[in-house]
């Protein structure tokens, strides 16, 4: 009876941090125990940095890793585009919204200040109208 074990890359962990930069990788192996050329047990270990992991074939992947971070670059700035638009939309709905309250709030004071006036001349004393 003849035992081997063999070991695979399973799974490989990449992550960035919240402005982009790659901030670590590991790799996930799966072990594999077999008897007389036959696989009986297979595992997948615990997570090691690449730096650890020497024959994990990395540069294999690099290229796609990259594209992932480049795109994931280039949506966050999709969408950072669009907020800024969307913000400059509502900064100016909010102006042209501001520019109507304040006309109708100078009608407004026109209004009271006729009314005023119109209540101070009614109060007023009537002056006697001449008899001839």
């Amino acid at each position: 009876m003849t035992t081997e074990t063999s070991k695979i890359p399973n799974e490989l962990l990449v992550r960035w941090t919240d402005t982009g930069v790659l901030s670590g990788a590991h790799v996930k192996y799966l072990e594999i125990l077999k008897v007389d050329g036959v696989a009986v047990m297979a595992r997948v270990g615990d997570a090691i940095p690449i730096s650890a992991a020497g024959d994990f074939p990395f540069q294999k992947f690099l290229p796609d890793i990259q594209a992932g971070a480049i795109a994931s670059a280039e949506r966050a700035w999709a969408e950072a585009e669009a907020a800024k638009e969307q913000a400059r939309k509502d900064v100016d709905e909010a102006m042209m919204k501001k520019g109507e309250a304040e006309n109708e709030l100078a009608l407004a004071v026109r209004v009271i200040a006729k009314l005023q006036d119109e209540l101070k001349a009614a109060k007023a004393p009537k002056k006697p109208e001449a008899t001839d």
